[in-house]
């Protein structure tokens, strides 16, 4: 018996998991000026930003790699000053390396 309890527990759970994913994800001009706001960012609308997928994001939550998130629950919110961040360290200048000092000041 305990096990069919657990068993449908963890349906329960996948279905919820499941409904979750599959939400209407925000749209591009829901999410301009991210980056501005004073709030946290959630996980949807921090995918649909930076043009990849929520899980993509789980990916890069799970083995490092993307930007700072505060956990909260089950969810993930992410501070715009430390996407900031992240982002300005992805860059990288034409010849394929990470920008000098001087290309970093210039752009």
């Amino acid at each position: 018996m305990l096990g069919c309890q657990r068993f449908g527990n963890n349906i329960i759970r996948l279905v919820n998991h499941m409904s979750r994913r599959q939400q209407e994800p925000p749209s591009l001009e829901s999410v301009a000026g991210l980056l501005e706001r004073d709030t946290l960012i959630k996980t949807p609308e921090l995918a649909v930003y930076l043009r990849t997928s929520e899980n993509q994001l789980d990916i890069w939550a799970s083995r490092g790699g993307g930007p700072v998130f505060i956990k909260t629950g089950n969810a993930r919110l992410y501070d715009p000053s430390d996407v900031k961040k992240w982002l300005k360290s992805r860059r990288f200048s034409a010849a394929g390396g990470p920008l000098t000092v001087a290309e970093e000041s210039a752009a």
